[in-house]
């Protein structure tokens, strides 16, 4: 395979340095969220506001409800954890990178072992495709099906995340399916909208969680 001639690391930085991240004048934002448990059904909704600052520290506020309050929580990590900017030495400077299984023509798997699992990866052209990475008790598969290219890295826009007991690869919850949209607002791509439905035994639900984010302001 030609994309094997080079070394696996390789492969993968150039991937890795390709994701659209924050960069380091990053100075946080501040946005209005409005959370729809179901996309459709406004007689059950939340709002509120929350925010991510330039150290990367999340914040939800006008949320009463706890359940609630830590779903939208959960999102904002997410959202920060996948655009903070660390150099690939930083993330991964203490890992080995090899060849995996091969998998088609536009597929490379590469294995990168850390101090306790192996992590598989597919690069993609220059895209990281799938991650298969080992969690405290679980596996988490995340497969990505449509890339959004900025001009400045690209961002994931559909995708799914599988969770897995380890060695038996069982289903520890349903799968999740992923649709986001970002808009540029000043310098920095934000998300502003995202959709997340579940699927068990191949059943899709009817209508999905649905976050919306507004009046997106960044701090001075």
């Amino acid at each position: 395979m030609a994309a094997q001639q080079a070394p696996a690391k390789e492969l993968f930085r150039e991937a890795f340095e390709n994701r659209y991240t924050w960069d380091k004048d990053f100075p946080g934002y501040q946005a209005e969220i409005a959370y729809f448990p179901k996309e459709g059904d406004s007689s059950l909704s939340f709002s509120g506001v929350v925010s991510i600052d330039r150290n990367m520290k999340i914040d939800v506020a006008g949320v009463e409800d706890e359940e609630i309050r830590q779903k939208i929580r959960e999102q904002m990590w997410e959202i920060m954890v996948h655009r903070v900017r660390h150099s690939f030495d930083e993330e991964h400077g203490g890992h080995t990178f090899v060849y995996g299984e091969p998998q088609n023509s536009d597929i490379t798997e590469v294995l990168v072992s850390g101090l306790s699992s192996t992590d598989r990866y597919w690069v993609q052209g220059k895209h990281i495709q799938r991650v298969h990475r080992h969690l405290a008790n679980r596996t988490i598969t995340v497969s990505v099906q449509e890339f959004y290219d900025t001009g400045e890295g690209y961002l994931p826009t559909h995708y799914t995340a599988e969770y897995c007991s380890p060695g038996t690869e069982e289903k520890t919850q349903a799968k999740m399916i992923y649709e986001d949209r970002y808009q540029k607002i000043g310098r920095y791509w934000i998300l502003v909208e995202r959709r997340i439905w579940e699927e068990q035994d191949g059943k899709k639900s009817a209508s999905p969680q649905l976050f919306l984010f507004s009046n997106i302001r960044f701090f001075e």
